[in-house]
């Protein structure tokens, strides 16, 4: 820590422990002769005068408690260690050197360096001297609250990610949440909110803290956190409920705000900050990083899966429901020209990362027909795909005015018989003859490509179905009274939009079986005499919220 002429001695200087792990290879700093990215060595300026003094050297040294203490480096990544007592020529003497902490002090003030001007060997011609404490600092925990703060849960059901959100539980403490045992949980907010967050940074030897101490936090453009007055106490500094704050501007309730926009923060990195005396000096950065999940207002999916905020807010940039709604069909939609849809990644608690493919009919035994089914057995039928991206839209609530998503059932008209099973299947028609009096195609006219990708499932085991195939439907405001048909048709299965029933099924379901035949025919037209003149899949009802 910076220390002046006149306090040097009295007050003197603050050299922190290097036990954190900024080159990331399991080692603590100290233990390493080069740390790409250290950032806890302090710099020490040596001056003399006169800048060469005949039959003189200049002479760096430390007490016996320094020589257990601390080590002396070269430049700011470590490099050559300076073994002391070290000696130079007056004209070689380097203008800088580092002080890197090896081992807490016992006592205050308990290392110093000395630099001294020595004529002919032994005459002390003048000297200066600096009194250290070797400190431990090192961020514990963050956690997140406040009214605008809503909790997310695991995708297996089996609890929440509660605070603390950020944790490191190394001992000593490392530097990062990425060991066993450590915390990096997500938050969720919603948006154009200030972020509340409390603090807990660890201090050794908490003798040391003897005045007022302070902590602080920047964030992303102005979402920082204000110096706040901590409590000290069993080697910690804790400060509560900290609200984000632009530091030019902190009386604007305006400012220090998440963006007005849904968003994903991956991760949202925060730089934390001590003072030991009242702000006159600073200790940090030590920074958290938590994914941070903006939505448009409290989302409405019960629970809060993470996967399903996550696909509500990976696409971001929205402003109103409809956006959100698109935004988020972004990661369900087909690429279109028979290839898979696999933006439909739910989270691994193993890697780390969003990469477990959610399946549509991998394997014929896919039961799963609820969101969190899906998100436990990751192979589900048609309903869990269609409630999965309910409750993404659900994520990012909608206004009164806003059109309203729906799951709905598809299945042939009451013509087709009952029940009539529908097969999906790519088709290319080569011919035209008419067979029976339902005029269809003849089954010799058409070839089979295939089943049509469903998500993450180039060939789904389920080509068919016989009661129904659920969907999203959307549906203009009014449909509440039940008056409107379906805007638009949304299958989450295949990734298929379509703006109304011929569209859908001319994209989806070419084929119909029927009942009262022997073999499956194309959709039977209505009039041989009216080009396209088919029969289309009609809605069927929506099913209650699971």
């Amino acid at each position: 820590g910076g220390t002046t002429e006149a306090t040097e001695e009295t007050v003197g200087g603050v050299v922190l422990l290097n036990s954190d792990d900024d080159n990331d290879n399991d080692t603590p700093d100290y233990n390493d002769t080069t740390v790409i990215g250290e950032d806890n060595l302090g710099q020490i300026t040596l001056w003399r005068f006169p800048s060469n003094l005949a039959n003189s050297q200049i002479k760096l040294e430390t007490n016996t408690a320094g020589s257990t203490r601390i080590t002396v480096w070269t430049t700011s990544n470590k490099g050559t260690e300076v073994t002391l007592p070290a000696t130079w020529a007056p004209t070689a003497m380097p203008a800088e050197l580092y002080v890197e902490g090896y081992a807490l002090s016992s006592a205050v003030r308990d290392v110093t360096l000395t630099l001294s001007y020595v004529q002919n060997g032994t005459q002390v011609v003048a000297s200066d001297t600096v009194n250290l404490t070797v400190i431990s600092i090192g961020l514990k925990q963050v956690s997140f609250s406040g009214t605008y703060y809503h909790v997310v849960r695991k995708d297996d059901d089996s609890g929440d990610y509660s605070a603390p959100h950020w944790q490191d539980n190394t001992d000593p403490l490392d530097g990062d949440a990425d060991d066993g045992g450590d915390r990096r949980w997500p938050i969720l907010y919603e948006r154009a909110k200030h972020l509340v967050a409390s603090v807990i940074m660890k201090i050794t030897p908490s003798v040391f803290w003897t005045g007022t101490v302070k902590i602080k936090g920047d964030g992303p453009g102005d979402l920082d956190f204000l110096p706040t007055t901590a409590t000290v106490g069993n080697d910690q500094a804790e400060a509560d409920n900290m609200e984000s704050r632009d530091p030019q501007d902190p009386e604007n309730p305006d400012k220090g705000k998440l963006p007005n926009h849904v968003d994903r923060y991956d991760p949202l990195y925060l730089n934390w900050y001590i003072s030991h005396d009242n702000e006159a000096s600073w200790f940090g950065p030590f920074t958290s990083g938590n994914e941070c999940f903006v939505t448009l207002a409290e989302p409405q999916c019960s629970p809060k899966f993470r996967t399903v905020l996550y696909l509500a807010t990976k696409n971001g940039g929205a402003t109103d429901f409809g956006s959100a709604l698109l935004n988020t069909w972004d990661s369900f939609e087909s690429p279109g020209n028979n290839q898979t849809p696999t933006g439909v990644q739910a989270w691994d608690e193993s890697s780390r990362a969003y990469d477990i493919p959610l399946t549509y009919y991998a394997e014929s035994t896919a039961g799963a027909t609820t969101t969190a089914e899906l998100l436990t057995a990751h192979d589900g039928q048609c309903l869990a795909f269609a409630r999965l991206f309910m409750d993404c839209c659900r994520a990012n609530p909608r206004s009164v005015l806003d059109p309203v998503p729906d799951t709905v059932s598809v299945k042939p008209p009451p013509e087709c018989g009952s029940p009539s099973p529908v097969v999906v299947r790519n088709i290319e028609i080569s011919g035209a003859t008419y067979e029976g009096t339902l005029w269809p195609y003849s089954i010799a006219d058409w070839d089979l490509n295939g089943s049509i990708p469903g998500q993450n499932s180039p060939e789904p085991a389920q080509q068919w179905f016989g009661s129904g195939h659920w969907i999203v439907g959307l549906y203009q405001w009014p449909h509440l009274l039940g008056s409107d048909p379906a805007l638009f048709y949304l299958d989450p299965s295949y990734g298929v939009e379509a703006a109304d029933a011929r569209a859908y099924t001319n994209a989806v379901c070419p084929i119909m079986q029927m009942t009262d035949e022997n073999s499956p025919y194309f959709r039977r037209w209505r009039d041989p005499n009216v080009e396209g003149a088919t029969v289309d899949l009609v809605l069927h009802g929506a099913t209650p919220t699971p």
